[in-house]
């Protein structure tokens, strides 16, 4: 569909992940890489844990991915606002179009970083005679993360849209509160024991609260020809 023919939210999603694809392309390219090389050194025992022999390479590192969604996040309103808008794109549009790609982004990270978990198990019971002994739940691990990438991606977009339109010694101390929200998701699914129909609507609803928290700080945000 060619952009003229696009609602400009449905232009913004189509730029933004046109530029961003290939990135978590590349980032899952090598993350997978990197885990192979571990459980290699892990069969190895040049890696001794225990803890890994219970529950696995992959599901240990389940959190990583959000670090990287949580930089992609503060590089949106830095890089691509700018743009959108000398473009004719409002504020709105931009803010709705980049919660698609957010959406997008978390929900494919969190789809394969759960799928990671049976094809883990299946290599190691197949080509290392080793069974991990732990198996969390797929559903509640994919919705938790889900949440938490979409957390992190949240976070570092509204630390990216605090920088732009403050100064930087306010732009440290805003920052510190835009991260708490991931840092309750974080916490939250740590806790096995609470209640899975409390926490993952709370979740979600910081998710939320992030989003619209950082669409009030772009509608009145002076447009600045600078990066971070």
């Amino acid at each position: 569909m060619k952009d003229y023919e696009r609602k400009p939210a449905g232009t913004v999603f189509a730029h933004l992940w046109s530029a961003y694809r290939k990135v978590i392309l590349w980032y899952w390219m090598v993350y997978i890489l990197v885990f192979i090389a571990i459980g290699v050194l892990f069969d190895m025992d040049i890696i001794p844990s225990e803890e890994l022999s219970s529950s696995g390479v992959w599901l240990q590192s389940g959190s990583i991915p959000g670090y990287f969604l949580f930089v992609l996040g503060i590089m949106l309103t830095p890089l691509s606002l700018a743009n959108f808008v000398s473009s004719g794109v409002t504020r709105k549009h931009f803010t709705t179009g980049s919660t698609r790609m957010l959406l997008i982004a978390a929900a494919l990270c969190a789809c394969i970083i759960t799928a990671g978990i049976p094809a883990e198990q299946f290599l190691y019971s197949r080509f290392i005679d080793r069974e991990i002994l732990n198996h969390p739940p797929l559903l509640r691990f994919l919705i938790e993360h889900f949440a938490l990438f979409a957390g992190y991606f949240s976070s570092g977009w509204m630390i990216g849209t605090i920088f732009y339109r403050y100064p930087w010694h306010l732009g440290i101390l805003y920052s510190v509160i835009a991260y708490c929200p991931t840092l309750l998701i974080e916490t939250a699914i740590k806790h096995d024991e609470w209640s899975t129909l409390i926490t993952i609507p709370a979740m979600i609803l910081l998710c939320v609260l992030m989003v619209v928290v950082n669409f009030m700080l772009l509608r009145r945000i002076n447009i600045k020809r600078r990066l971070i």
